[in-house]
């Protein structure tokens, strides 16, 4: 009986542990697509900037559609690259909380007494 007092405890230490450490996971993924975020905020005010003042200084309408047509080529590069790099973001953060389950999943399985017999 205090052996499996012993158990339940560790299991719920290792269970806490678990969730810190999935808190910890989930606290580093929403930093970090924040920051993505913020960083795509600040490409698309630099590049409207950027355009306000070519615009101020076209001359002719063509000049007009291509100041558009470079402003909107730089943007889809930018934001492509970012929807890239949110998504190693999720990849990776998918990982961390695949390999947090297969320890959980075995701690479990060696507490649980039936695992034992069926070995």
């Amino acid at each position: 009986m205090k052996e499996q007092f012993k158990q339940w405890a560790d299991l719920n230490k290792a269970t806490v542990e678990t969730v810190q450490k999935l808190a910890e996971i989930n606290s580093s993924l929403t930093s970090s697509l924040l920051n993505q975020q913020l960083d795509f905020i600040s490409v698309y005010a630099d590049s409207s900037a950027k355009q306000l003042k070519s615009l101020s200084e076209a001359k002719r309408i063509q000049d007009v559609f291509a100041i558009q047509s470079e402003t909107v080529q730089e943007l889809s590069k930018k934001a492509l690259e970012g929807t890239r790099v949110s998504i190693d973001i999720l990849v990776d953060s998918k990982n961390k909380i695949s390999s947090l389950i297969e320890e959980a999943s075995k701690e479990v399985v060696a507490f649980n007494p039936f695992s034992k017999l069926a070995a």
